[in-house]
Formats: C-alpha cells, sequence, structure tokens
C-alpha cells in the first residue's frame, strides 16, 4: 500500500469517526427505533420515546428559560453561555453548506444558548443504560434459578457496567476536546451543558424504572435477564404414549 492510499484510508476513519460523535444522538434513536418495530421491545420503545420527544421537550423547555434569565443578567457575555451554531456542530448539516463548512463560528458571532440536543440525548441514553445495567446486577436470582447462570449473569452485568462507564467517558472527552465549542463558547457555557447533561441521565435512569414496572425481564435492554431461568424451564420432561380411545 503507497503512502497515498495510507493516508487517504487513515483520513477516512478519522472522517467516519468525526461524523459518527457528531451524529451520535441520531444514530442511538434510530437504532432504538429499528428494535422497537422489530422485536416490540418495551425496553427500546421506551427509549425511542425518550430520545425522540422527550429529550426534544427538554432541551427546547432548557434552552428558552436559560435564554431568559441569561440575557437579562449577561446580555453583553453572549459568548460566554452560548455554543456555536456551525456546520460541524449541527447533528444533520444542511445540503446546501455542505461545500462551504464552517468549522466554529467565532466569539464575536451570534450563537444558541446551551445545552445542545447532543448533550442531553447522550446523557439520558447514558442513564438508561447505566441503571439497566445496575439492575440487571442486583436482580434476585429467581426461585430455582440455576446458580451458574445467575453467577453468569452477573459477570455479564459488570462486564455492561464497567464497558458503559468507559464508552461515554471516552465519548464525553471527544466532544469536549474536538467540539468543545459545540457544547459552550465559554467556561460557563461548558458548565452550564454539563449539568443538563447530568440532569438528563437523572431523567434516563427514571425512564428506565417506568419501563420496568410493565415488566422486570422485558424491560432489560440487553437481554441478560432473559437468560435466567427457573430449573423447570430447562428439565426434561418425560413424554407418555397413550392410545387414543377415541379413535376406536
Amino acid at each position: 500500500m503507497s503512502l497515498v492510499s495510507a493516508s487517504e484510508v487513515v483520513g477516512g476513519v478519522k472522517e467516519y469517526m468525526y461524523r459518527g460523535l457528531q451524529q451520535l444522538p441520531l444514530v442511538l434513536a434510530l437504532t432504538s427505533f429499528i428494535f422497537t418495530i422489530t422485536t416490540a421491545s418495551i425496553a427500546h420503545s421506551t427509549l425511542f420515546f425518550g430520545l425522540s420527544v422527550v429529550m426534544p421537550i427538554y432541551t427546547a423547555l432548557s434552552q428558552t428559560l436559560l435564554g431568559i434569565i441569561l440575557k437579562t443578567a449577561m446580555s453583553d457575555q453572549e459568548s460566554r453561555w452560548t455554543r456555536s451554531v456551525s456546520d460541524t456542530c449541527n447533528i444533520i448539516p444542511k445540503h446546501a453548506n455542505m461545500s462551504k463548512l464552517s468549522f466554529y463560528t467565532g466569539p464575536s458571532s451570534p450563537g444558541k444558548v446551551v445545552p445542545s440536543y447532543w448533550i442531553t440525548s447522550v446523557g439520558f441514553f447514558f442513564g438508561y443504560v447505566l441503571y439497566n445495567a445496575i439492575e440487571t446486577l442486583n436482580m434476585p436470582a429467581a426461585t430455582g434459578a440455576d446458580p451458574i447462570a445467575h453467577e453468569k449473569r452477573n459477570t455479564q452485568a459488570v462486564f455492561l457496567l464497567s464497558s458503559i462507564c468507559v464508552f461515554f467517558f471516552l465519548i464525553l472527552v471527544a466532544r469536549f476536546v474536538f467540539m468543545r465549542d459545540c457544547e459552550g463558547r465559554g467556561g460557563l457555557g461548558r458548565a452550564l451543558s454539563i449539568v443538563f447533561g447530568i440532569s438528563a441521565v437523572g431523567i434516563g435512569m427514571l425512564f428506565y424504572r417506568i419501563s420496568k414496572v410493565c415488566g422486570a425481564r422485558s424491560s432489560d435492554l440487553f437481554g441478560v435477564l432473559s437468560q435466567i431461568l427457573p430449573v423447570s424451564a430447562t428439565a426434561n420432561t418425560p413424554i407418555v404414549c397413550s392410545e387414543d380411545l377415541n379413535s376406536q
């Protein structure tokens, strides 16, 4: 492989990862929608409703409230509490601007009030799956369940919990390092984005509890709980053949 083709491959991978990070909320929402219509899963339907309806409303209300407060208190320092409105920060870039994409808008340009839908939706998803993993770990074994399967369930839950925390830590670090102006052009804006992101985590946990009310096993997003079956479900059932008296 030549150096030119190698550099093109590396550049393509970087572009793919960057766009994946930029459009992560859309990917999460569409994935949960696909699982909702194909499996009728309570967990995915609740998750999709939260990402597609609740979080946009929550984000819009938060932006409106903060806009009223901060425009009154700090009207001359807009760049401190607003976020960039460049094409880099748009989950779906406008097709008309594809040939002249702007990386960030400067501090003198107008911006939008924090938080962004990106931080609230990702926080919601993180809270949902995190609480799912915690509940999976804490769920007691059913009466007569295989102890080996129960131990495997605990191992899977610990692995899920660790993986979720590491994954979202890396996602947030990448967001605030490479796309930090999308969450606030100043320190105050980024701090407020983090606060509302944490509050979205709490909402995600609440929504998982709502889905759990409909059935603990069916609310499990990862399908771990469905693997824990009582012994009676896996035991060999004897079959007795008897003569059909009605056929005589």
